[in-house]
C-alpha cells in the first residue's frame, strides 16, 4: 500500500490551492479528481477583484485577499513556467449621472481607493455608452483553464494525480489513518465543491449550489483589449473571442446550459456593442455558495484526520490561496482558523 501524507479530493481552486501549499511544506499527497463533474473553476471567468462593481461593496480584508493571491499565482506561473496571471483594469459602463457620481465618490473612501481610480475614463471604441467609464486597478485575470491543466500535467507527471470516480464506500477511516484502494493516508481533504452534497462526511453543510453560465462570441469588429463590466463581464480571448458571463441561478434542477440565460446575455451585449458577433460556445458549472458568503474549512465534528475545504462561491480565485494556507496551518501547526471560516460554525 503507498503511504502518502494526504489524500486531496477534488481539483478545483481549492485542491489546487491546496496542492500547493503542501508541496510549500513538503508533504506528499495524491488528489483524485472526478473528471464528469463541472467544476466552477473550469468555466470561470478568471477575474480576481474583491470589489462587487453592481453595488460597490468590498470584501472584508479585500486588499490583504488580493496581495495573497497576487503572489501566489505569480508564484505557481513560475514554478509551472507558464504564463496565466496578468494584472488587467476592468472598465465598468456608468450608465447615468448617479452611477457616474457613485463611482467617485465611493473611489474616494480609503478601502475602495487602492482598487479604483479617481479619474474617468472616455468612451471605448464600437461600444453604446453615454457616460464615461469607471477603471479599477488592482484587479487581475486568470487563464483558469491553462492553470488547471498545467498543474494536473505536472502531478501526473510525479504520480500524484489520479482521475476517477471517487467510492466513499471504500474509505477506511481510522483514529490515526485513511485508507483508500491501494492508498494509506494521514489525512483527507475534501475539495469539491458543489458535489458535497454526495459526501456522508459533509452532507449537511449549507453549501447550495448556483449555477452560473457563459458564451463566447466572436466579432472580429469589436477589437476590445480591456475587460469591460456592463451587466456581465466582457473578457477578451484573443482571437476576435469573448468571454461573457456569468448569470447566478440559485434554484436549478441541472448543469446543461439553458436558451434563457443564452438569451439573457445576449439582450444585454445588444444593449452596449455597437458591432455585429456571434455566439461560438456556452458553458455552464455551479459555485459552491455559503449562506453567510463566507468558506468552510476545518476538521470533521469526529473524525479529526478529515477535512474539507469548501464554499468560496463566485470568489474562489480570491480566497483560495488565503484559505489553503490557513487550512494547513492548522492541520500541520495547530494554528487557529478564523471563526467566520471554521467548519465548526455549523456544528
Amino acid at each position: 500500500m503507498k503511504q502518502v501524507d494526504f489524500i486531496i479530493l477534488g481539483f478545483g481552486i481549492a485542491g489546487l490551492s491546496l496542492c500547493r501549499r503542501l508541496e510549500q511544506a513538503n508533504k506528499t499527497f495524491l488528489v483524485i479528481a472526478n473528471n464528469q463533474h463541472q467544476s466552477a473553476t473550469k468555466v470561470a471567468g478568471g477575474i480576481i477583484s474583491p470589489i462587487n462593481l453592481g453595488y460597490y461593496r468590498m470584501l472584508d480584508n479585500g486588499q490583504e485577499l488580493y496581495e495573497n493571491a497576487k503572489s501566489f499565482f505569480k508564484d505557481l506561473d513560475s514554478y509551472l513556467n507558464a504564463r496565466t496571471f496578468k494584472e488587467q483594469p476592468i472598465y465598468k459602463v456608468l450608465k447615468n449621472p448617479g452611477d457616474q457620481n457613485d463611482w467617485l465618490t465611493t473611489s474616494e473612501k480609503n478601502n475602495f481607493h487602492y482598487f479604483m481610480e479617481d479619474d474617468l475614463e472616455p468612451n471605448i471604441a464600437n461600444l453604446h455608452t453615454v457616460h464615461k467609464f469607471g477603471k479599477t486597478k488592482n484587479t487581475a485575470l486568470i487563464d483558469t483553464v491553462q492553470l488547471l491543466n498545467n498543474y494536473k500535467e505536472k502531478l501526473q507527471q510525479q504520480n500524484q494525480f489520479e482521475e476517477n470516480h471517487f467510492s466513499y464506500d471504500e474509505l477506511k477511516v481510522k483514529e490515526n489513518s485513511i485508507a483508500y484502494k491501494g492508498y494509506k493516508a494521514k489525512y483527507i481533504v475534501f475539495c469539491e465543491g458543489s458535489s458535497i452534497k454526495n459526501n456522508p462526511y459533509f452532507q449537511n453543510m449549507p453549501i447550495n449550489g448556483n449555477k452560473g453560465e457563459y458564451i463566447t462570441i466572436k466579432s472580429p469588429a469589436l477589437e476590445l483589449g480591456v475587460i469591460v463590466k456592463h451587466h456581465f463581464f466582457i473578457i477578451p480571448q484573443g482571437n476576435d473571442l469573448y468571454k461573457v458571463g456569468a448569470t447566478y441561478e440559485r434554484d436549478h434542477h441541472h448543469l446543461e446550459p439553458t436558451e434563457k440565460a443564452k438569451r439573457e446575455m445576449v439582450n444585454s451585449l445588444n444593449e452596449v456593442l455597437k458591432v455585429p458577433f456571434e455566439v461560438v460556445q456556452q458553458e455552464a458549472g455551479e459555485r459552491p455558495t455559503v449562506y453567510d458568503r463566507n468558506p468552510i474549512i476545518g476538521a470533521h465534528k469526529s473524525h479529526k484526520n478529515i477535512f474539507v475545504c469548501n464554499g468560496f462561491g463566485s470568489r474562489g480565485l480570491l480566497f483560495a490561496p488565503k484559505v489553503s494556507s490557513v487550512l494547513v496551518d492548522f492541520i500541520l501547526r495547530n494554528k487557529s482558523i478564523p471563526k467566520d471560516f471554521d467548519v465548526a460554525r455549523f456544528y
